[in-house]
């Protein structure tokens, strides 16, 4: 009866933690569109309401893990998933404030003065970067769930790719300070948002690596 419980509970936790992460796919991808369209609306709705709905998916799957390990005494195996779990979400919240990083470097910028036109030219690879990222937190989150965990250790190697598009980025950015020194500010900005993408990429990876540490029981850097 107590197994029963504990599974059902464990059972629980991970649609939580499923509904997090399809909430933290939408803020990358809202936060894209907000930079692109330079629609502040969305990036201030980023900002006061969904980074709210992700610390509150945090409290709450915390709180129901916490739960389990003070009252249904759970074995080594499911002590190591629920105690993978609280990191997982750590992870997803650093995310999504990543996500939100993105947004309020579109309320800093002025469509008037030219921003957003300069922002256009270096937009295709932090595009690249976040659909890499999204398709890799969605396909880990794929094969946790279908048991398929030597696909965690295929999927964990696209970070390569974000980091190779953050490298390019970067070396092109800091090019055109040299050039062109009195659009330093424009490029800082361009600095900041390849550089929480390349966060991003690097909290996808770790979620692989924690995923993964589930079925094996030790750590390992699958990047």
């Amino acid at each position: 009866m107590i197994r029963r419980r504990l599974t059902k509970q464990l059972e629980i936790i991970k649609d939580y933690l499923w509904d997090m992460k399809e909430c933290v796919l939408k803020i990358i991808e809202d936060s894209l569109i907000a930079l692109e369209s330079k629609d502040k609306s969305l990036a201030k709705k980023i900002i006061n309401e969904d980074e709210k709905i992700i610390d509150d998916y945090q409290y709450d799957i915390e709180d129901l893990c916490g739960r389990i390990i003070a009252t249904e005494h759970p074995v080594a195996t499911e002590l190591r998933e629920i105690l993978a779990i609280i990191k997982i979400i750590s992870s997803l919240e650093r995310i999504a404030d990543h996500a939100t990083k993105i947004v309020r470097v579109v309320l800093l910028l002025e469509s008037d003065s030219g921003d957003f036109d300069f922002l256009n030219l270096y937009f295709k690879p932090l595009r690249e970067m976040a659909d890499t990222a999204k398709e890799m937190l969605s396909d880990i989150f794929d094969a946790y769930f279908d048991g398929d965990f030597t696909k965690i250790l295929k999927i964990v190697k696209y970070d390569n790719i974000i980091d190779k598009l953050f490298s390019k980025q970067k070396s092109i950015v800091i090019e055109a300070m040299k050039k062109n020194p009195e659009n330093l500010d424009y490029l800082l900005n361009i600095l900041f948002l390849n550089s929480f993408l390349e966060r991003v990429g690097d909290h996808v990876a770790t979620i692989g690596e924690l995923l993964y540490f589930i079925r094996i029981g030790e750590k390992v850097n699958l990047t």
